[in-house]
Parts: structure tokens; sequence; C-alpha cells
């Protein structure tokens, strides 16, 4: 690899902030996870809500780095199939 082919990456660590009040999702202030390159890594036993992390997952490579002409595109295709049902509640 030549350094044209190279692009740099920060490490992101997100946290949940704000008041746990107006939540209306299960995780609490101080919740965190980290970006390690395409990576979510979270604590071990960590959960964070699917639909909060949609919003904010689309942000995330903004934020990973600055622009570059090198940066990567992955044509893998994903392909999410249903596991299994669960009851929630709303409150």
């Amino acid at each position: 690899m030549t350094s044209d082919d190279t692009f740099e990456l920060y490490d992101l660590e997100v946290t949940v902030e704000g008041d746990e009040k107006d939540f209306v999702c299960r995780h609490h202030a101080g919740h965190a996870f980290r970006v390690e390159g395409e990576d979510l890594v979270f604590p071990e036993g960590g959960r964070f809500s699917m639909y909060a992390l949609a919003a904010l997952i689309p942000l995330l490579p903004a934020k990973e780095r600055p622009t570059s002409p090198n940066a990567p595109s992955c044509r893998w295709a994903k392909r999410p199939e249903r596991s299994g049902n669960r009851t929630t509640r709303s409150t």
C-alpha cells in the first residue's frame, strides 16, 4: 500500500447525555460505546437502543474521519433477518 492509498480515522466515544426523565428509551446518562474503525464496541453486557442508534449511525462517519478521496467503499450486502418476536412496552 502506498501513502496515496492511506487515510486516517478518528476513534470516537459516544456517550448518552441529558436528563433521564426525558428519555423514552432504556439507556441511561453515562452509557457509552466506542467507534474503532468500522466497529461499534460496547462494554461487556452493554446495550443501546436500536432506534437511538439508527438515528445516530448516519452521523458517525462524518465525525470519524476527515474527508478523503481514498476512503473505502464497502460493497458487502447487508441482509437483516427476523430471528424471533418480543413484546415490549412504550413506557
